[in-house]
Formats: structure tokens, sequence, C-alpha cells
């Protein structure tokens, strides 16, 4: 089966998760393809779970489907098409193998949680099936009133949010993180768009080395300077589809003495590694700069209260603002499901009318 690039615009353009996700999921050391793979395919997974009757289902992907998502491509007659050769083959059943092991221990109870419910491959048809886990890892704690000081939360919950606002999330552009050839370059890029708004980073050698670039063994100890330089010398060039450089800068410095050290990263805050967020010459978001005042985005987009007839002209408006246009889009295409409980729907609807009234202020 050929899949071509048109094909894929359904796809999720941005990849997004709870923050929570890597320090409770532990991929190990992937290679760079099983990285693109499993970033790609925990992306599409995104808001897949509303109702009861969805959690019944798995999602199918098929090989050339996953080849497509995780950028192995190739080009011909002015089109591109994906790539399934035996190498990329060889990393899908690499990225099976892995996430099978792939567990959470739950602290102070011998029970491991995993992150897939199902994980199958049919080698016949060229596809794999997952489902995520809808086993609970956080249980609901109550004080003495019956208030909720912990909410109870699942596995899919990490992938799986009626209003994203509400949750603290990491989001990156996918082609972006699936342009990088280092597998380093893309856990430090995940790092970095970790903390996109704040541009600073102060962190422990052992979580930048060890838990976040995975550079467990002595030898790659050993050249962890090397590494660490070459990862960021690609996010330095790193550009999106228009040609925008994603980092007007990056530093990395260490702090404290040559056996007890920390990493600090200085970046600049960026945004254009989201395709809403990339340059347009027509239509859409536009980045438009200003002399001697902050930046800002220009949207044609007509925003329609349900407490008004009169619509909002967006003009000038804030990143901030063109996010929340955004959300308010992602909302209104939630609403649309008719598979929507009484309850999500009403909660949506609130979400909504939030982001009007925040709107219509401007």
């Amino acid at each position: 089966m050929i899949f071509e690039e048109k094909k894929g615009e359904r796809f999720q353009k941005v990849i997004k998760y709870d923050k929570q996700m890597p320090a409770i999921f532990d991929f190990g050391d992937l290679d760079a393809n099983g990285e693109r793979i499993t970033y790609s395919i925990l992306g599409e997974l995104r808001d897949s779970f509303f109702t009861s009757e969805k959690n019944e289902t798995v999602s199918r992907f098929y090989f050339d489907e996953i080849a497509f998502l995780a950028g192995n491509i190739q080009k011909r007659n002015g089109s591109k098409y994906a790539r399934v050769d035996a190498k990329f083959k060889k990393s899908i059943d690499g990225f099976l193998d892995n996430l099978r092991n792939v567990h959470y221990l739950v602290p102070k109870l011998d029970k491991r949680i995993p992150l897939f419910a199902t994980l199958a491959k049919d080698s016949q048809e060229k596809f794999i099936e997952v489902k995520i886990s809808e086993e609970i890892y956080q249980r609901e704690v109550l004080d003495d009133f019956g208030n909720v000081l912990v909410p109870e939360k699942r596995v899919i919950d990490l992938f799986n949010s009626i209003n994203w606002a509400d949750s603290q999330y990491l989001e990156f552009g996918r082609k972006i993180h699936n342009s990088l050839k280092s597998k380093y370059s893309m856990r430090l890029y995940h790092l970095l768009a970790e903390f996109r708004s704040t541009g600073r980073i102060i962190k422990s050698s052992k979580y930048i080395e060890e838990d976040i670039l995975k550079l467990n063994a002595p030898g790659k100890l050993k050249n962890r300077n090397a590494i660490i330089d070459k990862a960021v010398e690609e996010l330095s060039e790193l550009k999106n589809e228009k040609g925008d450089k994603i980092f007007e800068f990056i530093n990395v410095t260490k702090v404290g003495t040559k056996k007890d050290y920390q990493y600090r990263f200085d970046f600049s805050k960026f945004t254009l590694d989201l395709p809403r967020n990339v340059k347009e010459s027509s239509g859409g978001v536009e980045k438009v700069l200003k002399k001697n005042q902050p930046e800002y985005f220009r949207a044609n987009f007509q925003i329609q209260d349900e407490f008004s007839n009169e619509p909002y002209n967006i003009i000038d408006i804030t990143e901030e603002y063109a996010l929340i246009l955004t959300q308010v889009q992602e909302v209104n295409t939630k609403l649309k499901d008719e598979h929507l409980t009484k309850f999500e729907r009403t909660e949506l609807e609130k979400t909504r009318r939030l982001f009007i009234s925040v709107l219509s202020k401007i």
C-alpha cells in the first residue's frame, strides 16, 4: 500500500501529553527511529477516549501510515510517499518489543501498570493495533469533609483531556521533532518544549544525563559534553516548514563543582515549532513584529458569542490570545462529537463560554 502525503492531513500535527507521562513511563534508550515512531503514535492517540463506547475500541496503524507519521518518506515525481523498507519494519518491531515492557511501578506497592492494554502486530496485513491502558495509576484522596485533595487518574488521562487548558501539558510539532537526526536532540527538544514559555532550565546533572538523555553507559557519560554540544547545535539550526528558525539562541552551562554540578539552559522562548504559529503569507495566523512593541499575532478569525448576535472581529492579539483562539476551535470540534455524554457536553460548553468571555474583552 502506497501512502501519499496528501492523505496524511488527517494526522495530528502537534504531539501533546501530560507532563507527568515521562516521569511515570520510561521508554528507555530508543534509537532515533524508535523515538519518532513512539511519539508520533502517542500523538495520534491524544483525545481518542471520550466515552465508554470509544474506550472499547483499539487504534489501528498500517505500516505505511507509521512511516509517514515518523517522517520516513521518499520523493517521487514531485510527491512524497511513505517508505516502508526492511530497516523501517525492523524499527516497528523494536518499537513493539520496547513498549510491551514499559510499565509504571506503583510506589510502595508490588504492582506494575502497563502503558498499553493492547499492542499487537499483523505482519500479513501490515498493521499494528494499540490501545492505551485504562488502569488507575493515581487513587483519589479525600479530606475529612469529602473534598477531593488528589483526583483519580487513569493512564489514558495522560493523553486525553476534555480541556487541556486545565492540564499541565507538554506539546511540540510532530514534523519538527521527526526532522531531527539525533535521538539526543529529540530528547533535549522535549525538555526545552516543557519550559518553552520561560526560556530557562536548571536541573541536576543526574536528571539531564541519565533521566533525559539516557547516558547510562560509561562510554556515553565520558562523551557527555560532545553529545550535549552536538544536540544543542542541531536544535540551534532547527527550522519549521516555512524556514523560520525555532530558537533565536540556546546556551548551556554547568553550574557547581566538577563532581557536583547542575546544567543551566538559557534559550529564547519559542512557539514557531507549533504549526498554528507558523508564519503564513495569506490567511491563518501571521506573526507581525512591530517596532519597539511586543510581537503580535494577526488572525482572521471571527468568534461568535452565543449570548450575542454580533461577531467579535479579532485583529491584533498577543500570542496568548492566539493560543486561546486555537483552543476555542478545538472545543468546537469536540462539541460536534455525537457520542459525548451530557456531562462532557456541559463541561465543554462551560469551557467555550469562558474562552469567549476572555476574547470579547480584547
